[in-house]
């Protein structure tokens, strides 16, 4: 058999950090082959608080020891202890990362005889595991001892005194759970190799070749086999019939059914054999069972769904398996991914490559391709070797009429089709960095004319957005990752929006737990349910299949069934209700995930499915909602996104309702939006109706500032909570610079209206008569210029209409946002703004010798454990019981702001719905009652600081603001801190200095503003949006004057009055 399938598991060798690599001395052990070694770990571990595991290996030297060496890494610290005797952790250290492997010379520390080495593990939340190996050269022995953690270490959940020691007794131990081998989601793969000088081999682009007939049927044949889950084959047989029949029997209730009578006989053939079969005669039943699947093979390609005989698809190997960092820079960096086009649909079918210009300069990366509605075309993204960041091209099915769409160094990905010949594609132009820090700016929904003109970006939202698709109406149903005042792990749910970007609306899952990921969305066919692929937040190459069904609900359990039974949502796990799409499903061999599902029928699909036994490699199957499947190709790598070449219905065109800005040097004026509900108490409860009399605007500026590193801030590398971003702004959430746009009056009948700023990320709250917040929006709303959109009652569904009455707000006007004092532009930073009230108002008694200082020191001064977080802000925002989970708060009480601590340990599900009215914000809160009521010491603050307190709390305490933010420096690749910096994880065969060789290097001081209302063409990259002095220099686009005054500098500079 021809070798150029290549091995499905492709171990990229060990990262060690710390001292550069050195040559291995006369007498040193060999290297430790880490990539053998298994993460191990043990499984009651929820992941949700600290747990702690260590993980012993036992075993006898019978030679002194001239060398040895040991590899560790963790997830997400270890320590590292041979024969009782701690050699080293990586505990709480800022450099800790399971990508980063830490080297040990251990050979003193061993002796002839028995030995032990131990691994204490730390898991803080999430998945968590251990991983090492070790090497161990004897004096006169050539080959060396080497101890790999898989099923032969023993495990304990907090151990005893002694438990390192090599005479302790570990019988009472378990045996380890094994996780996996090396490339096991969520870690995926080492990525490079030692200190500065990678190790590990790039991988190149295989030859596309056409299996021969006799490969693709035993290809085929093992699929089968491997399908039969180890079972007496005779008896596997018989299932396999009865599953045949079932299909058959539904294929002959469709509109126009197949002809199965020559299928249909031949069962009854081999129903037959299958009962004559003597036992023991394992020969003549494996011909039984793969003559059966022959025939349910036959009856599978027949269904009148499988109306074509070509797809295109990708052939990738995995990497970093992180949701957004997977996709672009520093990751997809390796240049051998292949675009494909399969003729047959069979593993012996035609293959060949398209855009074989693309291989011939070198190669790149594709991602998802799009099929026209004539099905001749294909629309596809690329990266070029050459190049950091992916275009949009175009290419006939055929191979010919190659054409480059968009350029410059921002990546362009997943394109789609419009029905008015526009394309709709997934865009990081608007520099809006996630705020968890992922290290690239977010892709964002974006279209452009056919030629990649006019490009504007559609959302209003800051984090990654994924995967879009048209539905049968012309709307573009897309992923949004949002986490506004919540969690930042779980929201990755499903929205649609018109292909101009106005009505957009939520779609399932704002609100879920579970599943974590709803990606890859499609209409199935016939119908408004979705077929979707679940992911992972860190395991994007590992999922399962479910379907919604927003006629039953928007949110978990309800209107969501999961298709592939065999595998759980992951990174979450199965809920609490989860709910099958068909009772029938039946397993067809262990498979350990589903990618990329493209539906055909309401039962049928095409999908990329990875089997156990290669647990890198997706393959296609043709499959159906009972499980089964029949196996379409499998390529090099992993053969994704499996796309049918044929023609399809045109959806309608939906006009444009946008009042479209035009390029931004012009500066033409943009027209704002209006909002409007008829009621804002619309399913809220009674009482918030007598009490509430405004509503509050609030803006969450897009984070185009970032650190592009996961720490506090450049003094407090080494600081905790850093909550996932970086720099940290506030240790309630995980945030970034907020606005208090001002309030709008509610009518007598609830009814408001109002005109809001377009292209910019919204949020809601409602207040009483003093602006205390009553209730509270964790989600975002936004607008398109010109755009009038309704909503009713004070939620986060954004998916109903408003009641067509007329009600007064309408009878007017639309209101304007009326500004607070400070104005829109004010963000509030604590040493800023908060400090100085409580110095003013409270520091009598509350510091220096203050008779209330031993209750609540309100001094400022640094925590003890905090980092850059000082106190009292601590203690205001999370109380005196408090403890740290990581990179996050762990469990406490709250402080007396008793604001909302949306990323304080542990998430619960319940954690993501709507907060009751009253129970967190200013309405509520113990500081704001105090200082507002006089009743304590007489205190009772003047309107504004007042004002500026509860606006404080209502926002969720910040600790930064934009002036914090603007007067940092911007990263120095250069500096220490940055300088071969492993974070984000890199493909570090083709990217050695992530900070470095960035397409959009992060920026702070500099950190650019986008206007995203005008036409983006004219910004081809992150530099040239930023304003320059009359000799070119980059200069910072916004400064404040020493009275706190925002000043703003556009660029291109504005045109001069008059020319």
């Amino acid at each position: 058999m021809r070798s150029h399938i290549l091995s499905s598991v492709i171990v990229l060798g060990a990262v060690l950090a710390g001292a550069p690599a050195r040559p291995l001395l006369a007498g040193s052990p060999a290297e430790p082959p880490l990539g053998r070694a298994q993460w191990v770990w043990d499984k009651a571990d929820d992941g949700k608080t600290r747990f702690t595991c260590a993980v012993r290996k036992t075993f006898t030297l019978d030679g002194e020891v001239r060398g040895a060496r040991a590899l560790v890494t963790a997830d997400n610290y270890y320590e590292l202890l041979v024969n009782g005797t701690s050699l080293g952790n990586d505990i709480d250290r800022e450099d800790a990362h399971w990508n980063k492997v830490k080297a040990h010379d251990i050979a003193r520390f061993l002796r002839p005889g028995r030995n032990a080495v131990v691994v204490r593990g730390v898991n803080y939340a999430g998945p968590g595991a251990v991983l090492a190996a070790v090497s161990i050269q004897l004096e006169g022995q050539a080959r060396p001892v080497v101890l790999l953690t898989d099923k032969t270490w023993r495990k304990c959940a907090n151990p005893p005194a002694g438990f390192a020691a090599a005479d302790f007794d570990d019988s009472a131990w378990k045996p380890v759970d094994v996780i996996g081998p090396v490339g096991t989601a969520p870690w995926g793969f080492f990525l490079g190799g030692r200190g500065a000088e990678p190790t590990a081999s790039v991988l190149k682009e295989p030859p596309t070749e056409t299996l021969a007939p006799e490969e693709a049927q035993a290809m085929l044949e093992a699929d089968w086999l491997y399908q039969a889950e180890g079972k007496p084959l005779g008896a596997r047989a018989v299932q396999e019939i009865a599953w045949a029949r079932e299909i058959a029997a539904r294929l002959a209730r469709a509109a126009a059914p197949p002809d199965l009578r020559a299928e249909l006989a031949r069962l009854d053939e081999l129903a037959k054999a299958a009962q004559s079969l003597a036992p023991g005669n394992e020969e003549a039943a494996r011909g039984v069972y793969l003559d059966v699947r022959r025939v349910k093979r036959q009856i599978m390609l027949k269904d009148p769904a499988v109306d074509f005989t070509q797809i295109v698809f990708i052939d990738a190997p995995e990497r970093y398996p992180h949701e957004s960092m997977h996709r672009v820079y520093p990751q997809a960096q390796l240049n051998c991914v292949r675009l494909l086009v399969l003729d047959g649909l069979h593993p012996g079918g035609r293959v060949r490559r398209l855009a074989r210009q693309q291989a011939d300069e070198g190669g790149g990366w594709y991602w998802r391709p799009e099929v026209s509605f004539d099905g001749k075309r294909v629309l596809f993204c690329f990266r070029p070797a050459a190049e950091r960041t992916f275009h949009l091209y175009e290419i006939g099915v055929d191979g010919g009429g190659l054409r480059q769409i968009t350029r410059g160094q921002y990546d362009d990905l997943d394109p789609i089709y419009l029905s008015d010949g526009r394309i709709a594609f997934m865009s990081n132009r608007g520099n809006s960095n996630a705020r968890c820090t992922v290290g690239h700016p977010s892709p964002l929904l974006t279209r452009c004319d056919a030629d990649g003109r006019n490009i504007y970006i559609l959302s209003g939202g800051g984090e990654p957005e994924y995967t879009p698709s048209l539905t049968s109406d012309g709307r573009i149903l897309y992923t949004r990752w949002e986490y506004h005042d919540k969690e930042l792990m779980r929201i990755q749910s499903l929205w649609s929006v018109n292909p101009d970007g106005t009505a957009v609306s939520h779609v399932y899952g704002n609100q879920s737990y579970w599943p974590d990921m709803l990606m890859e969305a499609r209409e199935i066919p016939g119908g408004k349910r979705i077929l979707f692929g679940a992911h992972g937040h860190h395991q994007v190459y590992r999922g399962t299949v479910g379907i919604v069904d927003t006629a039953r609900g928007f949110n978990y359990p309800e209107g969501i069934t999961r298709v592939t039974w065999d595998t759980p949502w992951p990174e979450v796990g199965n809920g609490p209700a989860d709910r099958m799409e068909e009772p029938a499903y039946h397993s067809a061999g262990p498979f350990v995930g589903y990618k990329s599902p493209y539906p055909l029928s309401d039962k049928l699909f095409l999908v990329s499915a990875k089997p156990a036994t290669m647990p890198n490699a997706h393959a296609v199957y043709l499959m159906d909602v009972c499980g089964n499947r029949e196996l379409i190709y499998r390529g090099a790598f992993g053969t994704l996104y499996p796309t049918p070449v044929r023609r399809r219905p045109v959806p309608p065109v939906i006009p444009d309702q946008v009042a479209w800005a035009g390029p931004q040097h012009l500066y033409k004026p943009v027209q704002p939006g209006t909002f409007y509900s008829n009621d804002v108490f619309d399913g809220a409860p009674g009482d918030l109706r007598d009490r509430a009399r405004y509503l509050r605007v609030l803006q969450l500026d897009f984070t185009t500032f970032t650190l592009g590193k996961k720490l506090q801030d450049a003094a407090h590398p080494g600081g905790h909570p850093h909550m996932h971003v970086g720099p940290v702004m506030s240790v309630t959430c995980n945030d970034g610079i907020k606005r208090v746009l001002g309030t709008v009056p509610i009518r007598e009948d609830g009814s408001v209206y109002f005109e809001a700023p377009p292209c910019v990320s919204l949020h809601f709250q409602l207040l009483d008569e003093n602006h205390r917040c009553l209730h509270t929006m964790r989600s975002f709303a936004n607008l398109m210029p010109g755009e009038r959109r309704g909503c009713v009652g004070c939620h986060e569904l954004h998916s109903t209409a408003p009641a067509s009455r007329r009600s007064l707000a309408l009878q007017s006007p639309p209101s304007r946002i009326e500004p607070y004092a400070g104005g829109p532009d004010r963000s509030l930073g604590y040493e800023r703004d908060i400090q100085p009230i409580l110095d003013r108002h409270c520091g009598r008694c509350h510091q220096g010798q203050g008779k209330g200082r031993s209750k609540l020191d309100l001094t400022l001064r640094p925590s003890d454990r905090w980092g850059t977080f000082p106190e009292p802000y601590v203690t205001l925002t999370l109380g005196r019981k408090r403890s740290l989970a990581g990179d996050f708060p762990g469990p406490c009480e709250g402080g007396i702001a008793d604001t909302i601590l949306a990323e304080a340990h542990p998430w619960r599900p319940v954690d993501y719905a709507t907060l009751r009215p009253l129970s967190r914000l200013s309405g509520v809160s113990r500081l704001i009652r105090i200082a507002s009521g006089g009743k304590h010491n007489d205190v009772k603050l003047p309107p504004d600081d007042l004002l500026t307190l509860i606006l404080w709390v209502d926002t969720l305490c910040p600790y930064r603001g934009e002036r914090e933010v603007r007067e940092m420096d911007d990263p120095d690749p250069k500096h220490p801190l940055f300088a071969r910096s492993n974070y984000p994880p890199s493909d570090r065969e083709t990217v050695q200095d992530v900070y470095a060789q960035s397409p959009y290097r992060p920026r702070m001081r500099t950190a650019p503003i986008v206007y995203r209302a005008y036409r983006q063409d004219e910004f081809p990259s992150l530099e040239s949006r930023l304003p320059r002095d009359a000799n070119g220099a980059i200069i910072p686009p916004v400064r404040f004057t020493a009275d706190g005054k925002r000043i703003e500098t556009p660029w291109p500079p504005p045109p001069q009055a008059g020319r």
